[in-house]
């Protein structure tokens, strides 16, 4: 689906927090803004120290740290809740998930799967799908040249 100008499909821009940062869209706390590397960070620090950074959350998360799992786990119920009301507008089959998350991928998909469970309709939750991406680094690229080359 396209949309009218090509939005459609574009969950980053879905209002999230009505007091939250601006977004490259000119509208104000965009779920892109919001659920951001940043606010897993914002979460770990308390518990990790000032100086964690994103990929000693992804280690940790490799080694089965519970905290840094459950940072993760509320991250992706942050997403979830989030898309559930786009998921029950237009009631998706499938959801496919940002494939470069490695060891993160498993708490951010079961607190995803838990978020949308919650706030949506359980007919329309059972009919979709979460899965991980698999075209990695390069689903951006790849994904351009599919828009560009696919009729108007």
């Amino acid at each position: 689906m396209r949309g009218a100008n090509g939005l459609a499909g574009e969950l980053s821009h879905l209002h999230a927090d009505s007091a939250g940062p601006m977004c490259r869209c000119g509208a104000r706390g965009c779920l892109g803004v919001v659920a951001t590397t940043d606010h897993v960070l914002e979460a770990a620090r308390p518990l990790f120290g000032p100086d964690v950074n994103i990929y000693d959350v992804l280690g940790l998360a490799a080694q089965g740290e519970a905290t840094v799992r459950r940072v993760l786990d509320d991250f992706g119920r942050l997403v979830g809740r989030h898309l559930a009301p786009a998921c029950v507008m237009l009631n998706p089959e499938l959801i496919v998930v940002d494939g470069t998350l490695g060891p993160a991928a498993a708490p951010v998909m079961e607190g995803l799967h838990d978020g949308l469970r919650r706030h949506m309709p359980d007919g329309a939750y059972r009919a979709l799908t979460l899965t991980l991406g698999r075209l990695a680094e390069n689903a951006e690229l790849l994904g351009a040249a599919h828009l560009a080359r696919a009729p108007m």
